[in-house]
């Protein structure tokens, strides 16, 4: 596998993200704001903690401004406790940087030159003072605010921050409902505390359920889950299932275009030079996601729905002993539902033929998803496999030992017989044989799982 210059990959985009904001290039006409919690941190190699009011700016730019935020906080993600050596233009760890500070300096293989203190400053700003900019910023659809939220909730989880992460994901949910009739935006976290989000909204009212809602409500069950409070989760989750489900069987047009009509030049060769200098569409966020779920493409709300049937098979699998039967039959319906329509959407992808971006907005037309979203899809029917032939296993393991312990041939009260399970692993690789075999998933996917 390749390894990732974070270094390099992070400078690129910050270097981008500088231009962006640059009042006397092509941030003419943005206004700087303090977001939250912005006067906890300083300027880091010229990313300072200020946001951006970027209503005045056009569509495409705010897109492009939105993918540089996010590409420069993850790579701060990985630069965190690097330094950037001004001398030798390089990134080091801070534990080798030779000064003051650090009087036991780990050393370096004898190529390198060690950083001295007076050259390095920090590599990049904390990640949160990047996220911020577009989850706390001014002119962002409630999509990308949502997007930088979750990404935020990510890194804070992984830094053992539980408190911190569970107060963005509920922040996510407040934006999301936002677009909810009688909901406002909470503007600090006493609000959100007192008015904690939940998931009434859409059960009362699944036909009101935005993107947004499904997602935010989802990510923040699937947080409860790997902090072991399933019995949170699952409420969430079946409530999110029975709106997916409620979308698919009350279909509606989408309202939302997915590129730029760009002007047409003027003068007699307007035509001819049209067609050799067109300027390229601009990939445009298909929707803000407060659009109605009922308009999302047909082929992604059913990967929705395999995905939270993996999620709830999981849980119940994982709950007790006596719940086993139904984690894996949820399990095994959501991969082969997921493989469906992989299936489907593969086969409308292959209509268009050759790669680049034009082919690939063409696709995204046609299937009615972006590439991540498909990929997405793909890792959903990964996923369901993977813990249904995981599970297939542990309750054929334990039927032996039931089995060599008593004498019967069934267990869990005779629901489950060893010729079943060992069906069920079969037929779980066949599946997989045959999405292997046709393409659809590269056969190391599945390796490590």
């Amino acid at each position: 596998m390749a390894r990732v210059d974070w270094g390099r990959v992070g400078e690129y985009w910050r270097l981008c993200l500088l231009r962006l904001e640059d009042q006397e290039k092509d941030g003419k006409g943005v206004v700087s704001i303090s977001p939250q919690g912005a006067s906890a941190h300083e300027a880091v190699r010229g990313v300072g903690p200020a946001g951006l009011d970027v209503s005045s700016k056009s569509e495409a730019w705010k897109a492009g401004y939105a993918e540089a935020v996010m590409r420069t906080a993850l790579a701060a993600e990985h630069l965190q406790g690097m330094v950037y050596d001004r001398r030798q233009d390089a990134f080091f760890p801070k534990s080798t940087v030779i000064g003051p500070s650090n009087p036991s300096p780990r050393r370096l293989p004898p190529q390198s030159t060690p950083p001295r203190e007076e050259d390095c400053e920090d590599a990049f700003p904390n990640p949160a003072v990047l996220y911020n900019r577009i989850a706390h910023g001014v002119g962002f659809t409630p999509k990308q605010r949502i997007d930088a939220l979750h990404a935020h909730a990510n890194w804070l989880e992984f830094n053992k921050d539980t408190l911190g992460a569970e107060e963005q994901y509920q922040y996510a949910i407040a934006v999301a409902r936002s677009s909810l009739p009688s909901h406002s935006i909470p503007t600090n976290s006493t609000e959100i505390a007192v008015n904690r989000p939940s998931n009434a909204d859409i059960n009362a009212h699944p036909e009101s359920a935005t993107s947004n809602l499904v997602n935010s409500l989802t990510a923040q069950a699937t947080y409860l889950s790997r902090t072991s409070r399933l019995s949170e989760a699952l409420p969430i989750l079946l409530s999110n299932l029975h709106t997916v489900r409620y979308a698919i069987s009350h279909p509606s047009q989408p309202s939302t275009s997915g590129t730029i009509t760009q002007p047409k030049p003027p003068g007699p060769l307007a035509g001819w030079s049209a067609k050799l200098f067109r300027p390229d569409e601009f990939p445009l966020p298909l929707s803000t996601g407060n659009e109605p779920l009922s308009s999302v493409a047909p082929a992604a709300l059913k990967c929705r729905e395999a995905e939270l049937m993996a999620y709830i098979g999981e849980i119940l699998f994982s709950t007790s002993t006596s719940r086993q039967d139904d984690g894996l039959s949820w399990t095994r319906s959501a991969a082969e539902s997921a493989a469906v329509t992989l299936r489907e959407i593969a086969e409308t992808s292959r209509t268009v033929q050759g790669d680049g971006a034009q082919k690939e907005r063409e696709r995204e037309r046609k299937t009615g998803m972006e590439k991540a979203e498909r990929e997405r899809c793909r890792e959903c029917l990964v996923m369901g496999l993977v813990n249904w032939e995981v599970m297939a296993g542990r309750l054929a393991e334990r039927g032996e030992q039931r089995q060599e312990s008593t004498g019967w041939k069934g267990w869990f009260g005779g629901s489950r017989t060893m010729r079943e399970v060992d069906g069920g692993l079969q037929r779980a690789e066949m599946l997989k044989s045959g999405l292997i075999r046709d393409g659809l998933v590269e056969p190391w996917a599945f390796v490590g799982k």
